[in-house]
């Protein structure tokens, strides 16, 4: 018999979701960045670097590439990195809004 999730069931069966390839790519921007506990980068600097780490299978042309990021959300892992120990914040870019969108990882 198959039941709905719980809350908790839900986030874990997205979190199991997530490609390891999106994991490596936002481990190293946070390597990268990381400074006095904190880093913050783009959110285009963040799909670059999936795009970087994303396997050839996905064989698609540079637009369905990032595409493929958007629609299958894989820019969707903050509550996994808050289940490590970050609090991640991420800006959203608003109509009219000259600065572009970013995230922001805090150490707990």
């Amino acid at each position: 018999m198959v039941k709905p999730f719980s809350p908790e069931e839900a986030l874990a069966q997205k979190h199991a979701n997530i490609p390891d390839f999106v994991i490596k790519a936002i481990n190293g921007l946070l390597a990268k960045k990381i400074q006095s506990g904190q880093a913050s980068f783009l959110q285009d600097e963040a799909v670059d670097a999936i795009l970087a780490e994303m396997p050839k299978e996905v064989d698609q042309n540079d637009h369905q590439r990032r595409q493929y990021v958007f629609n299958n959300n894989l820019l969707d892992f903050e509550a996994l990195y808050r289940d490590h120990g970050w609090n991640v914040t991420f800006n959203k870019k608003c109509i009219g809004d000259t600065d572009p969108s970013n995230y922001q990882f805090r150490r707990k």
